[in-house]
């Protein structure tokens, strides 16, 4: 096993008590499998009071947290027939952008009039 700093020697029993506090150590796995203990079929074992104390999961280990998290999003949907919204509005990217663009001459075409305006006799500026 390697450290970031070659000095400092990572132990077995170091790297198993850091796996352990991210929710995946030996404990944390179901026997001869690469399956935690703690998933969606045990509701990931959430200890409700930690959830009121300490934090807003109430799973222990960040490694459990993530997979309660993609897990519980349910079946990836089908988007295949959905319209997008610049088709059903008839509009596309180019609509838009020329919107912006009478915009920009609208207030060109204002500033050039008012910069084209004379004073009348004897106003001064």
């Amino acid at each position: 096993m390697c450290s970031y700093d070659e000095t400092v020697e990572l132990t077995p029993e170091w790297v198993e008590s850091r796996e352990t506090q991210m929710g995946r150590g030996q404990n944390d796995l179901i026997p001869g499998t690469f399956r935690l203990k703690k998933n969606q079929s045990n509701d990931y074992m959430v200890d409700r009071q930690m959830q009121k104390t300490q934090n807003f999961t109430g799973i222990v280990g960040v490694n459990t947290q993530d997979f309660a998290l993609q897990e519980g999003m349910g079946p990836i949907c089908d988007r295949s027939k959905e319209i997008p919204r610049s088709i059903r509005q008839g509009r596309g990217r180019h609509a838009a952008a020329d919107a912006g663009g009478a915009r920009h001459r609208a207030k060109r075409r204002h500033t050039s009039r008012s910069e084209s305006r004379k004073l009348p006799r004897g106003a001064s500026t």
